[in-house]
């Protein structure tokens, strides 16, 4: 027979004709069960019992209560560090795409560079050769 705290208590009471019990406690600690006794003293016993059954209730209540603020605050803990990872990430990758693209840019410019300079230098050669053309022209009409 489970009992709730009240039960226990008016059952652990000293009336005429009603027979007395005390409160123990079986196997997993947290279910009371009445055993009839008969001597008053035993009152005293279960008062103790179902007070240190309550304690201990309470005690693990307040530590499970404490046990999920912790976990609680270390999930906001986290979510902030996850944050700002994400918003470190976000900037390197943007970070990394501008320095690509001035890399291109960069890349480009000395492809451009190298271009004009070709062309320069094939102009010049073209120069001398039609300079050359020109000369032994002159030459072979005289």
């Amino acid at each position: 027979m489970v009992l709730t705290r009240s039960q226990a208590r008016a059952a652990a009471q000293d009336q005429a004709g009603i027979l007395e019990g005390i409160v123990t406690e079986v196997h997993d600690e947290e279910l009371l069960a009445v055993v009839p006794a008969h001597a008053p003293a035993q009152n005293v016993r279960l008062e103790s019992q179902v007070s240190r059954i309550v304690d201990s209730f309470w005690s693990e209540t307040q530590r499970l209560a404490a046990e999920t603020t912790m976990m609680q605050s270390n999930q906001v803990q986290q979510a902030k560090e996850y944050h700002a990872a994400l918003a470190a990430i976000h900037h390197d990758a943007r970070s990394s795409t501008a320095e690509l693209a001035a890399h291109q840019q960069w890349i480009e410019g000395q492809i451009r560079k190298a271009l004009e300079d070709t062309n320069l230098a094939l102009q010049q050669e073209l120069q001398v050769i039609s300079n050359a053309q020109v000369v032994g022209n002159e030459s072979s009409q005289k």
